[in-house]
């Protein structure tokens, strides 16, 4: 998410001339008495006074005052930034432990649905046999004499629930 007015490039004051009109700096250029004092020659009372520092002082004004507006506009940036980066921290603290709480969450069901697979397996395995012992007991039922014969063997939900349980189906 991106605002204008952070994200643009902010122009502290528009240059309406080229540098080499600037009346100040034209000036500058001027004074041949500063190549001297930039190589450390000497130089004699009469040309110091000369020099007139209003103009080189007029541009140091112009530069601090820009510097100023841009150190300003820096710091008002870098405290929108922090507080920014601040409240994704917090946002991702917040993230981090709800996420913490969903995975022990889904550790404790893995667990329980591991239990509930485990059951289910021997439910069938029970179901195998029992299937199995209907068999044989509807078998020796069957090689039993007409007069002794019991009604055919069989076990139902019907009955289940006449016995008051119920069947897990999975």
């Amino acid at each position: 998410m991106q605002t204008n007015d952070i994200t643009d490039l902010f122009i502290l004051h528009r240059v309406t001339a080229p540098i080499e009109k600037d009346d100040d700096i034209q000036r500058l250029h001027f004074y041949t008495k500063f190549q001297p004092l930039l190589t450390a020659q000497q130089l004699k009372n009469d040309d110091f006074d000369k020099i007139n520092p209003f103009h080189g002082y007029k541009i140091l004004e112009r530069f601090q005052r820009h510097l100023s507006i841009g150190s300003s506009f820096l710091a008002i940036h870098q405290d929108t930034l922090s507080n920014k980066v601040l409240h994704m921290n917090e946002n991702m603290s917040e993230t981090y432990y709800l996420l913490q709480d969903k995975q022990k969450y889904l550790f404790r069901v893995e667990r329980k649905a591991v239990i509930v697979e485990e059951i289910s397996n021997d439910l069938k395995k029970l179901q195998v046999q029992l299937d199995s012992v209907l068999k044989a007991m509807n078998k020796l039922n069957d090689d039993l004499p007409l007069h002794l014969k019991l009604e055919p063997f069989s076990f139902s939900n019907q009955c289940i629930n006449e016995m008051g349980g119920s069947i897990i189906s999975v």
